[in-house]
């Protein structure tokens, strides 16, 4: 049999399987593949924008989809600049790692932002996750961007105002002493403006009780009205200046005068100093530059021309009509001078003396001597008031003050003022003494005196 070359076309290759089954036909040339795995494991990084003020930190946080395997997961954080930022002068170094532990969905990171001391307005920094383990990708927001980043504003913080330091304009003053009383000023700096005022403490001092230093009053502010004029000011004794502890300086002022009240006196001591130094308080801080002051007070009180009163005399009720005080000129010079007097009455007894009363007792007396050029003497004369009362021997002042014409009031409180003295010469009622005896008596005097002087 002869075999033909012709070719017969390819047929389906039936296979019979073993056990029974029903055969089936395994097409030509058919390939299987499969679908690649699409991960489900995500992380946000949350707020997508965060707002915060320079020295402050921006906390973020990163929430996962399913807790973190066993050991926790890290991820990598890095910044970028945004807007205006620098990263380098706007952002503190930080860990940049943040770690998921294990079986936790969050965690936290915080970034530090600086304080620069800067105007210049809002910046952004950009805060991205980087090189997330295996297996995990960034959620899709709603706009379709990765929620694997945030933007950082930073709001922009006013620099704070620089120290405020007080300190002197200069290290030394140099004040008259002239007139009775004056006011001398000394200048207190501040480094900036005020925005509102504060209390500068201060430490007056004089370290040598002598003729070449100053000495300090003992009494601060003025007398009360009621006291004579010659009284009227806070110096006292051998006082030179008056002593303050703490002054206001106001707010809107770089500079402020301190005004020091200077004592005159008819002393010849020279020049006396005192130092001011500034004591540091809790709204500001004391310059090393002249913190402490030297004041001092120039002598320019002349040795000439001194008023005293020299001498006074008692009057005794019925017999003299005037209390009489001689007022005199001592180192006289050549000009005019002038001084005012004026009587007071005082409530004490003093010198075992009543006080008198002007009006009842005696006239009050004021008024102005003057002496021309060569005269050293004058008579100041007071009136007494008669009375048919028994009330013992009483006195009343007569003060100087207020000297004109270069002339200077004696510091000797014996010669700036004098008592001057009413003698009593009423009898008590020889009823009444017969009746209650002398100490009842003139209990009674007192009483009826007392009532008929205060209508």
């Amino acid at each position: 049999m002869q075999m033909s070359n012709t070719r017969l076309p390819l047929a389906p290759v039936l296979a019979t399987l073993l056990g029974g089954l029903s055969p089936f036909a395994v097409p030509p040339a058919t390939a299987q593949t499969s679908s690649p795995v699409v991960p489900t494991k995500t992380y946000e990084l949350k707020p997508i924008k965060v707002r915060v003020n320079e020295g402050e930190k921006a906390t973020l946080t990163l929430e996962l989809s399913e807790n973190a395997p066993d050991g926790g997961l890290v991820f990598n954080v890095t910044v970028k600049p945004g807007f205006k930022a620098d990263v380098a002068a706007d952002v503190d170094p930080f860990e940049p790692t943040v770690e998921v532990e294990e079986n936790e969905t969050t965690a936290t990171v915080k970034i530090p932002i600086r304080t620069d001391n800067l105007t210049e307005g809002i910046e952004t920094v950009i805060i991205k996750i980087t090189n997330p383990p295996p297996g995990w990708i960034p959620k899709r927001v709603a706009t379709g961007a990765p929620a694997d980043q945030t933007t950082v504003y930073i709001r922009d913080v006013s620099p704070p105002p620089p120290p405020l330091v007080i300190n002197f304009t200069k290290s030394e003053y140099s004040i008259p002493e002239a007139g009775d009383s004056s006011e001398q000023i000394v200048t207190l700096r501040a480094s900036r403006e005020l925005t509102e005022p504060i209390t500068v403490n201060l430490d007056m001092s004089s370290p040598n009780f002598n003729n070449t230093k100053g000495r300090a009053s003992s009494r601060k502010g003025i007398a009360p009205n009621g006291r004579p004029a010659a009284f009227r000011h806070p110096c006292r004794g051998r006082g030179d200046y008056t002593q303050i502890d703490a002054v206001e300086f106001p707010a809107g002022e770089t500079e402020h005068e301190v005004s020091i009240l200077v004592c005159a006196d008819d002393r010849v001591e020279g020049n006396e100093d005192f130092t001011i130094t500034i004591k540091e308080g809790e709204d500001y801080s004391v310059g090393e530059t002249n913190k402490t002051t030297t004041v001092t007070i120039r002598d320019e009180v002349s040795p000439k021309d001194g008023i005293r009163i020299d001498w006074s005399t008692r009057a005794t009720e019925g017999q003299h009509d005037h209390v009489l005080f001689k007022v005199e000129v001592f180192n006289r010079g050549s000009g005019r001078v002038k001084v005012d007097y004026e009587t007071w009455d005082q409530d004490v007894h003093r010198y075992g003396y009543a006080p008198a009363k002007s009006g009842l007792d005696y006239t009050a007396t004021s008024g102005t001597l003057t002496f021309e050029p060569g005269e050293t003497e004058k008579v100041v004369k007071v009136p007494v008031l008669d009375d048919a009362i028994d009330e013992g021997n009483e006195y009343f002042w007569l003060l100087l003050s207020n000297p004109q014409g270069g002339a200077f009031v004696s510091s000797d409180r014996n010669e700036s003022r004098r008592i001057g003295l009413i003698v009593n010469d009423d009898p008590l009622p020889s009823a009444w003494t017969v009746r209650f005896g002398r100490t009842v008596s003139q209990q009674v005097v007192d009483a009826l005196q007392q009532r008929f002087r205060s209508r």
